[in-house]
């Protein structure tokens, strides 16, 4: 896997855990309900595979889904922050793509 790659791959997994563990979900639970092999979530969230985008989106659907589930306190505080580390992980992504270019020119 190529450095960019990496970055992004780690970028994805890190946002894709720390939401799971903070709804408190196993990573076989996520798995289930995203219909998405344990092996492939499993390498998503240790940074040694970046997910399709249909794999992605699955996982953040299931991801909201749960924390509809909270209640409304609990769940306006979840939803802030995942609305907030997605920003954050585009945000770092659109930075990694721009540095593409340099990285190309050294």
């Amino acid at each position: 896997m190529k450095q960019k790659e990496k970055c992004l791959a780690v970028l994805i997994g890190d946002f894709v855990s720390q939401n799971r563990l903070n709804l408190g979900l196993s990573q076989d639970s996520l798995a289930e309900k995203a219909n998405v092999d344990n092996s492939t979530l499993s390498q998503i969230e240790n940074g040694k595979r970046i997910p399709k985008l249909e794999t992605f989106f699955k996982i953040v659907e299931t991801l909201k889904y749960f924390s509809s589930k909270k209640n409304n306190e609990k769940k306006f505080h979840f939803e802030k922050g995942l609305n907030e580390n997605f920003d954050e992980l585009v945000q770092n992504i659109l930075h990694v793509l721009a540095n593409e270019g340099e990285d190309k020119g050294q």
